[in-house]
């Protein structure tokens, strides 16, 4: 089945079995299938609650911020993996999102930040990334 045929079939099946009882999971649903539908998302989030990273502490989808040009602009951190969901829409990586904000190339994995829950205190999302995939920076 292709994307396009699973992205309907979630959307229909997520307003026919979520009523009024669910409505916060029904609304997930439908904007992942939307976003699916539209071509913005190659990886599933995780499950809500799932405990992933450094830390058991830290659960997705977790709140992602940054200032910028003195506005606060906030985002969640759907996994390890970097699927990031920013004003309804859901990017494959937070690179894209932090472009969207600064319209220049940037690394999302830098730019965006969270707070470390065992710390209190604010730390880049790339300590986040999953085992070897972090990317270390060339010294000149």
């Amino acid at each position: 089945m292709r994307d396009v045929e699973h992205a309907e079939l979630l959307l229909r099946a997520s307003r026919m079995l979520c009523g009024p009882g669910a409505p916060e999971v029904a609304d997930e649903l439908v904007q992942f299938a939307s976003a699916l539908l539209a071509g913005n998302v190659l990886a599933e989030p995780a499950p809500r609650g799932s405990k992933q990273g450094p830390s058991d502490e830290v659960v997705f989808p977790l709140p992602i911020f940054n200032v910028y040009k003195g506005k606060r602009v906030e985002a969640e951190l759907l996994n390890r993996s970097g699927s990031t969901r920013m004003e309804k829409v859901i990017y494959q990586s937070p690179s894209p999102a932090a472009v969207k904000v600064t319209e220049t190339q940037v690394n999302g994995w830098a730019w965006w930040k969270f707070i470390d829950p065992r710390t209190n205190e604010e730390r880049p999302i790339d300590v986040l990334r999953e085992p070897g995939q972090r990317q270390r920076r060339r010294r000149r």
